[in-house]
């Protein structure tokens, strides 16, 4: 293989990726609104990114990543988000590209205070790290615990981590990210179709 077409196949596989996960995400934000929740970050869905000289480490996406209140409460707080991460980077303690999800559990709290002071992203890919700064809570209903070993309104987390590449048509979406993240208190093994992997250390 050439160099030229080595570069050229690279660059399309990523252009293909990224539409792939592009196709995700909107299927993802129609589902979570149809289901009766609301993302609390407008269009966003990376904050790692930049495109400063001096960062070439922050020019590719790392991955993505959003959270979710119900609709039902009128004063607009909530003691529970739903949230998804996909962590495209390798330094995961799995060999695929993950699907983070579950939910948080903690102070009620307005959407503001859920976005600036419970959804920490680098808090939040440690839990597909060796060196988490979460501690492990007993397994509930098919679902992985853990609670912060840092300061923090969260009470506990519950989740589950999926390969990515597992999510091959709209079904398998529906089955095994919508229902359980919009039914937390169900059984999770019940309800996926697919592999589940629990955080590292467990």
């Amino acid at each position: 293989m050439t160099e030229p077409t080595a570069y050229k196949q690279i660059l399309t596989y990523m252009d293909q990726l990224h539409q792939d996960l592009g196709q995700l995400l909107l299927l993802l934000e129609k589902l979570m609104v149809d289901a009766g929740h609301q993302s609390l970050h407008g269009n966003r869905a990376c904050w790692d990114l930049s495109s400063h000289y001096a960062y070439p480490e922050k020019w590719r996406v790392p991955y993505i990543a959003r959270c979710f209140v119900p609709d039902e409460d009128d004063d607009h707080s909530a003691t529970e988000t739903r949230f998804y991460l996909a962590d495209l980077a390798p330094d995961t303690i799995y060999g695929f590209p993950s699907l983070l999800c579950g939910t948080y559990h903690h102070d009620r709290l307005t959407g503001p205070e859920v976005a600036t002071g419970v959804f920490n992203t680098p808090k939040l890919r440690s839990l597909t790290r060796d060196g988490s700064e979460w501690t492990h809570l007993p397994e509930r209903s098919g679902w992985y615990r853990a609670k912060p070993a840092f300061k923090s309104p969260i009470h506990s987390i519950q989740g589950y981590v999926l390969n990515l590449f597992d999510l091959v048509d709209r079904q398998h979406v529906i089955d095994n990210t919508v229902k359980p993240l919009t039914t937390p208190s169900s059984n999770l093994d019940a309800m996926l179709t697919v592999q589940k992997y629990p955080f590292p250390g467990r």
